[in-house]
C-alpha cells in the first residue's frame, strides 16, 4: 500500500464522521437515512445463492461500502489531478469530490495498475496480513506459509505435480512449518490463499456505479480491454452449481458497468482438484434482472426460506428472518 492510499484510509477511519456523511449523502439524494443505498456487487449477486443473505449482508456492510466509495473518489481525484491535496478532515464538502470522474478516467487508473502488476509479477513472494491477525506468505504461487501467533502452518498448491510438490515439502520443512490439509482452514482464509496460488493474474480497478437508488461498488478479480474475470473456490461439486449462479451474475454486473463484452469465470473445486473455466459473452439482461430482483426484495422484505443445507453453513442463520 503506498503512502497516499494509507493517508486516505486513515482519513476515512473516523466511523462517526463517516456515518454522519452517509446520512447527509442520503438526504442529498432525497432518501431516508433508513434506505439501503451503498452496496457491493458480490453481495448483490449473492441473491442467486440466497436472497435473504444478500439483503442482510448488504445492510450490515453499507457503511463499509460507503467508506470505499468516499475513499476511492478522494484518492482517484488526487491522482487524476482534479484536486491538489488530500483533505485533512472529513467535512460535508468532501462529498462533492469525485463528481467529475468519468469511466474514461477510471480506465486511466486501470492502466496505472497494469504497470504495477507487471512489476509485482516479477517477484516470487506475495505477503499480506488478514484482519484476524494471521499473516500469509505465498512463495512462487506454490507454497503458502500461514503465521498465527506462534503457529506456523504450510499449505502446498494442490495443482502441482508430485515432483514439484516434493520440492515445496522440503521448503516447508526448512521453514519449520507444519504441512496441513486445507479443509482445516476457515473458508475465508482458504479462498484467499487459493486465489493467490491458482487465480489468473490480471490488472483490475475498483469503482462505483449508480443504478436506480443504489451506488454499487464494483471490483472484478480481473479486467482487460475485452473481459471481466471472476474466480471462485468451493469444496465440492454439490455446491458448484449454486456458487456459479452467483459468480455469473457478478461477472455480468461487472461487464454491464465496465462495458466489457465477455466474461471469464473460473471455479476451483477443492475435493476434485479441478479448475472449471467458462468463457461467454456478458449478459446485460441478466445483470439488469439481478439488480431488479435485489431491489424488489429490498422494497418488499419478503424473505423466503432457502434450502436447509445452505442455512446450516450460513453465518447469519441465528439472525435470519426467514429461518
Amino acid at each position: 500500500m503506498d503512502i497516499l492510499e494509507q493517508k486516505v484510509r486513515t482519513l476515512v477511519s473516523d466511523k462517526d464522521a463517516i456515518y454522519r456523511l452517509l446520512t447527509f449523502e442520503k438526504d442529498r439524494r432525497g432518501l431516508s437515512s433508513k434506505e439501503l443505498v451503498f452496496v457491493g456487487t458480490a453481495t448483490v449477486a449473492m441473491y442467486h445463492w440466497c436472497p435473504t443473505k444478500s439483503y442482510m449482508l448488504s445492510r450490515i456492510n453499507e457503511l463499509k461500502y460507503f467508506t470505499i466509495y468516499l475513499q476511492d473518489r478522494i484518492l482517484y481525484s488526487y491522482r487524476l489531478g482534479y484536486i491538489n491535496e488530500i483533505p485533512g478532515k472529513l467535512e460535508e464538502k468532501v462529498l462533492d469530490i469525485g463528481n467529475n470522474i468519468t469511466l474514461k478516467d477510471v480506465e486511466k487508473i486501470l492502466k496505472e495498475k497494469s504497470v504495477k502488476l507487471e512489476e509485482q509479477l516479477k517477484s516470487n513472494i506475495t505477503s499480506w496480513t488478514g484482519e484476524e491477525g494471521y499473516k500469509v506468505t505465498v512463495i512462487e504461487r506454490s507454497l503458502a506459509i500461514i503465521h498465527y501467533g506462534s503457529i506456523k502452518l504450510a499449505y502446498i498448491n494442490p495443482t502441482l505435480k508430485y515432483s514439484v510438490r516434493k520440492k515445496f515439502e522440503l521448503k516447508a520443512e526448512e521453514l519449520n512449518a507444519l504441512i496441513v490439509d486445507f479443509d482445516s482452514f476457515p473458508p475465508k482464509i482458504r479462498g484467499i490463499v487459493l486465489e493467490a496460488m491458482i487465480k489468473e493474474k490480471y490488472p483490475t480497478v475498483r469503482w462505483n456505479f449508480e443504478w436506480n437508488k443504489y451506488v454499487i461498488v464494483a471490483e472484478p478479480d480481473g479486467l482487460t480491454e475485452d473481459i471481466v474475470y471472476e474466480f471462485k473456490t468451493t469444496k465440492n461439486m454439490r455446491t458448484y452449481g449454486e456458487i456459479f449462479k452467483a459468480a455469473e451474475a457478478q461477472a455480468d454486473i461487472y461487464g454491464y458497468f465496465f462495458r466489457r463484452k465477455r466474461k471469464k469465470i473460473q471455479t476451483y473445486i477443492l475435493s476434485e482438484n479441478k479448475l472449471l473455466t467458462i468463457n461467454e459473452n456478458i449478459n446485460k439482461g441478466h445483470a439488469e434482472e439481478t439488480l431488479a430482483s435485489f431491489l424488489k426484495i429490498d422494497k418488499c422484505r419478503e424473505f423466503l426460506k432457502p434450502e436447509k443445507w445452505k442455512c446450516k453453513i450460513c453465518e447469519l442463520r441465528n439472525k435470519c428472518p426467514a429461518v
